[in-house]
């Protein structure tokens, strides 16, 4: 793997990072606390943004989220290229950066490699001035003020949130649709419309899986209509399909997209699929950069593996009857680890130019 290796520990590991001193609220601390929430407190800009944020919780969520984007940064810079999945601390349990590497064959294999990772608090700093802002206002400020405290800011904040790093296996992963390339929405066996929708003509539609039905042009099927998809994008493996707004059913206005704000993990989501009908699942990771805007590149939040073949395209709601992603691969059966992706909705509507028609939509 260019740049990098992950087989010996390193004398100045990541790991090796956490335990230098930073500034804190008061000179005789140092941040060797086991509990992050203390460490957080104890620090100077940490307490600062806790004391701003109102919430210490929220705020611990913050920093871990950013020292996360921070370090999959890093690591693309040093010459990984691996996908990258995000997941937040729980239970006492450090934030991971997950690494799915398709050779690793037995996820037994899987193994912490954060101390042979060798990331000083200068190549961190480039790393997050390399990300730019953030779309998310409290996530913005936290990085204008752990990145505006220089290098002495990263050492802080990765002092606080104290990321691992694992490599594990990438399992195989299956599209969840049938070949037969058309939308049917009447009867089981190809794909699921996703969210309604208006395009930049204003003329209205749904979205559908790439995969199930193809470019610009293609003859699909909605209940039984003949349609044809207008707009389509590979990476975001989403296509908009102008329909007869007499079928347009009465519950398929959406009442908005999550946008700024990525879920937690364990946060409990629902989707209703051609063929798993109205299904509960629980959110798992997300890839990383899934709070910025990124046309050009396909970004997915990870479930656990609820999806069936047919799935594909459906819309994937919060518990607030936001639209978080559209249903795109499972893991094939007996993979590890186990897992559903979908396609982040917000950064797939933004590539193709679509406005979601909300229920407050008139």
């Amino acid at each position: 793997m260019p740049g990098l290796s992950f087989e010996a520990l390193s004398p100045n590991g990541l790991e090796a990072l956490y335990d230098i001193p930073v500034a804190t609220v008061d000179p005789t601390i140092m941040l060797t606390s086991d509990s992050a929430m203390d460490r957080m407190f104890n620090s100077a800009l940490g307490g600062k943004i806790a004391k701003y944020f109102g919430s210490e919780s929220y705020t611990l969520s913050v920093c871990e989220y950013l020292a996360l984007e921070i370090l999959a940064e890093a690591l693309v810079q040093s010459g990984v290229s691996l996908r990258m999945v995000l997941r937040p601390s729980r239970a006492g349990m450090p934030p991971v950066l997950s690494l799915l590497a398709p050779a690793m064959e037995n996820v037994d294999a899987s193994r912490l490699i954060t101390d042979a990772v060798d990331l000083p608090p200068n190549q961190l700093l480039r790393a997050a001035r390399q990300l730019g802002s953030f779309d998310e206002e409290n996530l913005r400020l936290c990085y204008q003020n752990f990145v505006g405290a220089g290098a002495a800011g990263m050492t802080e904040l990765f002092a606080i949130a104290r990321p691992e790093i694992l490599l594990t296996r990438h399992p195989k992963m299956e599209p969840a649709c049938v070949c037969d390339p058309k939308l049917t929405l009447d009867q089981p066996g190809d794909s699921t419309a996703g969210v309604l929708c208006t395009d930049i003509d204003g003329e209205l539609g749904v979205t559908a899986c790439y995969h199930g039905t193809g470019d610009p042009g293609t003859k699909v099927s909605i209940m039984g209509q003949s349609c044809v998809v207008k707009h389509a994008s590979q990476v975001q493996d989403t296509v908009f399909i102008p329909i007869d707004p007499n079928l347009v059913p009465a519950n398929m206005a959406a009442k908005g997209v999550l946008d700024t704000k990525g879920p937690q993990e364990r946060d409990e989501a629902t989707f209703d699929g051609l063929t798993s009908g109205l299904t509960t699942t629980k959110v798992q990771s997300k890839d990383r950069g899934i709070t910025r805007k990124q046309p050009h590149r396909q970004l997915c939040i990870q479930t656990d593996a609820d999806l069936n073949r047919g799935d594909s395209g459906c819309a994937l709601l919060d518990e607030a009857g936001m639209v978080m992603g559209f249903g795109f691969q499972v893991s094939g059966p007996n993979e590890e680890p186990a897992m559903a992706d979908w396609i982040w909705a917000a950064n797939a509507l933004n590539a193709l130019d679509l406005i979601p028609v909300t229920q407050t939509t008139p």
